[in-house]
């Protein structure tokens, strides 16, 4: 039986609150996105990373917001004008420093209200 969330929306728009979240690998890929649920987020990123002996080092997730779509993509955009280097996906990186990402990601979320 799936578990039920309450969700909170933003008014007469219908989005659902959300928080952005970075991701570093054990193999030093960084994962950026967003999501209305982190912890099963987290938790299916555990599951698909298991099977090839990749753990999650380091994690951290923005308070939850309304413009955390926008926001993933703000922080994407800057991502990629610093790494040259992707990892298949769009939303998967090499060559990033996580704790910059994190700051980046920070200052955009703090500004978005």
């Amino acid at each position: 039986m799936a578990s039920f969330k309450a969700r909170l929306y933003h008014g007469e728009l219908n989005i659902p609150i959300g928080r952005v979240y970075v991701i570093q690998f054990g193999n030093g890929v960084i994962k950026v996105g967003h999501t209305i649920d982190y912890e099963e987020r987290l938790k299916y990123y555990h599951r698909r990373a298991a099977p090839f002996d990749i753990s999650i080092e380091r994690e951290w997730c923005s308070r939850e917001h309304w413009q955390h779509q926008k926001n993933e993509g703000l922080i994407l955009h800057s991502c990629r004008e610093v790494s040259n280097v992707k990892v298949t996906a769009s939303e998967f990186f090499k060559g990033l420093d996580f704790d910059w990402v994190v700051a980046t990601a920070a200052r955009i979320v703090e500004n978005s209200e």
